[in-house]
């Protein structure tokens, strides 16, 4: 899970650069829609790692003899 927020960082950090270097005229508007696909990709990631944490958790307390 750390992995995932420090790639959530990252892709946040390359929205906000895209966008300066659009504002600078250094960038196109394509190369900003693409780091948002990207930081919208990595939320994605980070949302099903945590369904899959929390569904190994569930399966490992019904392992256990928890209930279901």
């Amino acid at each position: 899970m750390a992995l995932a927020g420090d790639n959530l960082r990252a892709a946040e950090e390359g929205v906000r650069l895209a966008q300066q270097r659009l504002e600078a005229g250094a960038a196109t508007q394509l190369e900003v829609r693409d780091a948002a696909l990207k930081l919208t990709q990595t939320k994605l990631t980070l949302v099903n790692a945590r369904i899959d944490a929390l569904v190994a958790r569930a399966e490992l307390h019904r392992a256990a003899g928890g209930a279901p």
